[in-house]
C-alpha cells in the first residue's frame, strides 16, 4: 500500500515538475515567438484613431453606468485598457518603427520610459490596475477585479498625462480625430480659421 502511494505521488510529482519546466520554457521563449507589427500592418494614425474611439466609448459607458445601471462597467474598463494600449503602441511605432503583439500595459510603457515618457506615482499604480482590465474581455469570476464608476477619473488622468508627453505627430493626430468626430454633425471645419 505504501509502495503504491509512493508511486502515485512520485508520478504526480514528476508530472508537476514537467509542467513547471514546460511553463518556464514557454515563459523564456515566449518573447521569441511574439509577432511584431510595423507600418506595413498599420500606421500611427490608425492606432490613434482606434485609441481615441475606444477611449470615448469607455467614457460613454461609464456615464451610462453612473446614471442608470452598472451593467456596462466591465466593457468600459476593458475599452479603457484598449484605448491606453493603442496609444502606447502608436508611440512605440513612432519611436521604434514597430511594436509587439503585446497587451501588457506595463511592458509597453516600460519601453516608452526609455524614450523619456513618464507617469506620476498615482498614475503608475492605476496603470497596474488597468493592466488587469484586459482580462475583462472574457467572463472570469476568478480575476477579482473590482470595477466602479469612479474609475473613469483615474483612467482619464492617465490618458491626459500621456497625451502631454506623446510625440507632436501623435498629439496632432489625436486632435484631428477628436475634432473630426465632434465636427462631423455640426459641419464645422476641422481646423477653424482664426
Amino acid at each position: 500500500m505504501v509502495y503504491f502511494l509512493f508511486c502515485v505521488s512520485a508520478g504526480e510529482l514528476f508530472r508537476s515538475a514537467f509542467e513547471i519546466i514546460m511553463n518556464l520554457h514557454n515563459l523564456f521563449c515566449w518573447s521569441h515567438k511574439k509577432r511584431v507589427f510595423t507600418r506595413d500592418d498599420c500606421t500611427e494614425s490608425d492606432l490613434v484613431q482606434y485609441s481615441v474611439d475606444h477611449f470615448e466609448a469607455a467614457e460613454k459607458l461609464y456615464e451610462l453606468s453612473g446614471r442608470w445601471t452598472w451593467q456596462y462597467l466591465h466593457s468600459a474598463a476593458f475599452l479603457s485598457h484598449l484605448g491606453i494600449e493603442l496609444l502606447l503602441k502608436a508611440c512605440l511605432l513612432h519611436f521604434e518603427e514597430e511594436f509587439p503583439a503585446e497587451h501588457d500595459l506595463k511592458r509597453l510603457f516600460r519601453s516608452l520610459r526609455k524614450k523619456g515618457m513618464e507617469l506620476s506615482q498615482q498614475n503608475k499604480k492605476w496603470l497596474n490596475y488597468l493592466n488587469r482590465c484586459n482580462t475583462l474581455r472574457y467572463p472570469d469570476p476568478g480575476t477579482g477585479i473590482e470595477v466602479d464608476v469612479i474609475n473613469w477619473k483615474k483612467t482619464k488622468s492617465i490618458f491626459e498625462e500621456l497625451r502631454k508627453q506623446v510625440p507632436e505627430k501623435i498629439r496632432k493626430q489625436m486632435v484631428i480625430h477628436e475634432r473630426y468626430r465632434s465636427n462631423v454633425k455640426s459641419n464645422k471645419p476641422i481646423w477653424p480659421e482664426t
